[in-house]
């Protein structure tokens, strides 16, 4: 099971390349899009608090240092940039937006490519080592980061590694796979939105929405990993997730096998394989399930003696309670007596 774990791929929807985006690439040349199933059936995520937006040098850098004021070491911030698409070969634009969330009341954009220069209290947080700047696909955003501005964004922590870690996996995630896996949502990825001049000097609201949410994914995604315990039930989690990927891949592949295929031969015998693995891990599970079903209808042996003393109490209690009222006093007098002397009490004049 270890070896299956860590040899594990993404299921198509959670995947960075997904089938839906090459798709939509293909879309021209296919003459269809072809949607998964899973993929339509998840609500969006959106980010639903206060959007800070900010375009001019000097109010960003007071923003960003008040922001630093008011975060504790250690805190994290949701982090993200955006940059619009080069159409010349070889060559990208600079960074036009860096994104925060600090929280999931607050999101920051600061739209640099409407400054005169970078902000000297974004630089400033940006570079505090003490503040983590948590996202997927983070370090490469370090990189371009310091290309275009020469800034060095310290102390990130990439979510890819982080999930991997805390799920017990090897993925390849994407901060949308992310979202699917651990809050069963997904992001609005529009095209038009993903891929626009975000170098303009006035974005459109679908921009800044769509900019908060992908900072303010990153945000919620650490504060759900962090809480998880490695290898507790997340575990299970991931192997129900796999069950079912494999669930779904078996029944497109069952499409894609012809009539008389030159290599069906082959093909059965992997189903064959397949099919008595099947049946071990059939095996496997029913036998845990029968064992705790069995546990769960054995007597617990410490309940059965507390239940008994219970029982010979009440029975007690009632043999005492059938005794007259001389016989009662005068066993209380004979218990008293066994008593040492100073244990006895006052005794009553008669």
């Amino acid at each position: 099971m270890k070896q299956t774990m860590t040899d594990r791929t993404l299921p198509s929807w959670m995947s960075i390349n997904s089938n839906n985006e090459r798709n939509e690439e293909n879309q021209g040349q296919q003459g269809f899009h072809k949607k998964n199933i899973l993929e339509d059936d998840l609500p969006f995520l959106e980010f639903s608090g206060t959007v800070v937006y900010s375009r001019e040098k000097n109010d960003c850098s007071f923003i960003s240092e008040d922001l630093r004021s008011c975060l504790n070491p250690g805190a994290a911030l949701g982090f993200d940039i955006e940059w619009p698409p080069s159409f010349t070969k070889g060559k990208t634009k600079k960074v036009a937006m860096v994104q925060l969330c600090a929280s999931e009341e607050k999101c920051y954009l600061f739209h640099l490519s409407s400054m005169s220069g970078f902000p000297a209290g974004l630089k400033m947080l940006l570079q505090d080592e003490a503040i983590k700047k948590v996202g997927v696909g983070i370090e490469g955003d370090m990189w371009k980061l310091l290309s275009d501005f020469d800034i060095k964004l310290k102390n990130f922590v990439e979510l890819t590694y982080l999930a991997n870690e805390k799920l017990r996996c090897a993925e390849k995630w994407s901060l949308n796979g992310l979202i699917k896996y651990l809050f069963k949502r997904q992001l609005m990825k529009d095209r038009d939105v993903r891929c626009g001049q975000w170098d303009d000097f006035d974005l459109t609201e679908e921009q800044k929405r769509y900019a908060a949410t992908d900072a303010y994914a990153g945000l919620i995604i650490y504060k759900k990993l962090e809480d998880m315990i490695p290898g507790n039930i997340t575990l299970s989690t991931a192997v129900k997730e796999k069950l079912s990927q494999m669930a779904c891949e078996m029944k497109e592949l069952a499409d894609y096998i012809p009539e008389g295929a030159h290599n069906i031969n082959s093909v059965a015998e992997l189903v064959e394989d397949m099919a008595v693995k099947l049946e071990s891990l059939r095996t496997l599970l029913l036998e845990n399930d029968t064992k705790a079903h069995k546990a769960e209808e054995e007597p617990d042996s410490d309940l059965l003696e507390q239940e008994e003393k219970n029982q010979s109490f009440g029975r007690g209690a009632k043999a005492f309670s059938l005794l007259g009222k001389g016989d009662r006093h005068q066993m209380g007098v004979d218990r008293r007596s066994s008593l040492p002397r100073s244990l006895q009490g006052p005794r009553k004049c008669l």
